[in-house]
């Protein structure tokens, strides 16, 4: 009976073990599963923010949700390199993935970028709710 025991948690924590590093074996999540999320879901707003570049580096979030234009005021606690290219790029991201994102704002400690999506809509030339999957997106921001 012990043996039986012993070999059914020894199952049981290998397909424990597996199942972790299945989902940890990529490099990020797939962001695109917040497509379509409100400026108001900060749990989907800070899980796109953390795994956009300068993401660890991120200490505080606020989201503008009371009145137009609705957006976000990203923090870092660090400057990140090439911090515009950066900041633009996440700004492209959080305005496809997030529906009613129209502003964002990203503060470094020496430098604050701020975006709108009709800013980014026009510098790649496409409506950004279109997009429906990340290499579409990686390939406008090339």
């Amino acid at each position: 009976m012990k043996k039986t025991a012993l070999t059914f948690l020894t199952a049981l924590l290998l397909a424990s073990a597996l199942a972790g590093c299945s989902s940890s074996s990529s490099a990020s999540e797939d962001l695109f599963r917040f497509k379509n999320s409100y400026i108001g879901d900060h749990n989907a707003v800070i899980g796109i923010l953390r795994q956009l570049p300068g993401g660890g580096q991120m200490k505080q979030l606020a989201l503008q949700t009371n009145t137009k234009p609705y957006g976000l005021t990203a923090q870092y606690k660090e400057d990140i390199n090439n911090e515009k290219s950066t900041s633009m790029r996440n700004a492209a991201y959080v305005f496809t993935l997030v529906q009613n994102a129209e502003q964002a704002t990203f503060q470094f400690p020496n430098e604050t970028f701020t975006y709108t999506k009709q800013q980014i809509e026009k510098q790649l030339g496409k409506d950004l709710k279109e997009i429906k999957k990340e290499e579409e997106l990686k390939k406008l921001l090339k």
